[in-house]
């Protein structure tokens, strides 16, 4: 067990970047039952990865810069059998925005499609929200439920940055904390 918690500390270490995400990721270390090559695995969840690439975004101005240094880590990074998470195509999208447009009447997908899709939370995505900002100054979070298709603001992450918001998804669904309640999973 000391191993697994060794190597998910190793693996998820860039995403933190205060002491409160350090011990958001001990918590974590304390849980995790099994780490692999591409998989970590608490009780009740598996989280699946792909380590990054160094690939080149394209469009590096639409995202937040820390939204952007989460690809130094993972190309992919899913859970609930790979529809939730982060996916990067070769532009830096997530695979969630397409999902999520299919559910959508035409009006509402012209609406959002000016959002880009930072994270996918089942069938529900999180976008970058370019009116609000974060603490950090970086544009905001907002998020859509696949079944009510209705914009939220997710102020519980405004104080945080990206791979801040990541790491506490993931603490969210593996040991189930409830860091950011607006994201439905």
């Amino acid at each position: 067990m000391e191993n697994n918690s060794l190597k998910l500390k190793e693996l998820l270490i860039d995403l933190c970047s205060t002491n409160e995400d350090k011990l958001v990721l001990e918590e974590l270390c304390k849980k995790v039952v099994t780490v692999t090559e591409n998989s970590f695995e608490f009780e009740d969840q598996k989280f699946t990865y792909e380590k990054s690439t160094n690939r080149k975004i394209r469009n590096e101005n639409f995202f937040p810069k820390s939204f952007l240094e989460i690809l130094k880590s993972f190309d992919s990074l899913t859970w609930y059998d790979g529809d939730a998470g982060l996916k990067f195509d070769e532009d830096g999208f997530t695979i969630a925005y397409d999902f999520l447009l299919e559910g959508l009447e035409e009006e509402e997908q012209e609406e959002y499609g000016g959002s880009m899709c930072c994270f996918a939370a089942y069938q529900n995505a999180v976008f970058i929200d370019e009116s609000r900002k974060l603490k950090n100054g970086e544009d905001a979070l907002g998020f859509i439920s696949h079944g009510s298709c209705e914009w939220e603001e997710v102020r519980s992450a405004d104080n945080l940055n990206y791979k801040q918001i990541l790491l506490r998804m993931i603490s969210d669904v593996a040991i189930e904390t409830n860091y950011i309640d607006e994201i439905c999973y």
